[in-house]
């Protein structure tokens, strides 16, 4: 089974728009079509982000923290360490790309245009229309 590096900002994404792209990723996640991999940065940076008061019009901070416990429970959990990834272009993104390498995951979904084009080419960090993309062309072998 594919194991991905889901960026909170993709969670966050599905949780403001249900009928985009990252909620289709989200679904068929839960779906158990791919494994997400997560760790204690990843999921301190979703609730950080997610107590952000901009954030209510869309969801509450109890509906998110129910968000982490999901992804707590369902993925995969791997140790925060430095993996000596390179240095992306936001330094503080450096934990999303340290977790690729350590947990050893296929790629790191991301919608974050700096990480998107750090890599470029190298198909371990892709959008989430990518990754649907390749869910669906394994699909269809």
């Amino acid at each position: 089974m594919l194991r991905a590096v889901v960026d909170p900002g993709v969670f966050i994404s599905a949780l403001i728009s249900p009928g985009g792209t990252p909620a289709e990723l989200v679904r068929r996640w839960l779906a158990g079509e791919f494994q997400t991999v997560w760790s204690p940065a990843l999921l301190h940076e979703f609730t950080e982000v997610c107590s952000r008061e901009r954030f209510r019009p869309w969801f509450s901070v109890g509906e998110a923290e129910r968000i982490a416990d999901v992804i707590r429970e369902g993925g995969e959990r791997c140790e925060d360490m430095i993996a000596g990834a390179p240095a992306p272009p936001d330094p503080d993104d450096r934990y999303l790309t340290d977790l690729l390498l350590t947990s050893g995951a296929d790629a790191l979904v991301t919608g974050d245009s700096a990480l998107l084009t750090a890599a470029p080419g190298t198909g371990r960090i892709v959008s989430p229309r990518a990754w649907l993309a390749l869910l669906d062309a394994l699909d269809q072998e």
